[in-house]
């Protein structure tokens, strides 16, 4: 049974329930769903709960850094060095927006060093 075209809550969840019916465990039904939609997790996402698993097996020391190890190994350095960048894009904007967001409530003023780029 082909799925729907769009990227719309209800296109997404017709899509969902159709797999469901299908026969296809719900975790995978709506990956699947997600995917068709153009809508996968962003993978910025899957490192910080890598990152947060590790930090509680025990004898791991450093979880950001075997996270990273794992990342690397797994796309190569290229691929991995793309989506670390990118992931640190989106921090960044996500801080400048709670800082302008708190200057323009008037909770916080408007200094230098808060729009200073990261290295």
């Amino acid at each position: 049974m082909p799925l729907e075209k769009g990227s719309s809550k209800a296109v997404i969840s017709r899509n969902i329930r159709k797999e469901i019916e299908s026969g296809k465990p719900q975790k995978q039904a709506i990956a699947i769903a997600m995917h068709e939609a153009g809508k996968s997790k962003d993978s910025h996402e899957g490192f910080a709960k890598l990152e947060h698993s590790l930090a509680h097996e025990k004898g791991v020391t450093s979880p950001k850094a075997l996270a990273a190890a794992i990342g690397r190994k797994k796309l190569g350095k290229a691929a991995f060095q793309k989506k670390a960048a990118a992931g640190r894009d989106a921090d960044y904007r996500a801080r400048m927006h709670r800082t302008l967001d708190a200057i323009i409530q008037g909770k916080k003023s408007a200094k230098s060093a808060d729009f200073i780029e990261p290295v």
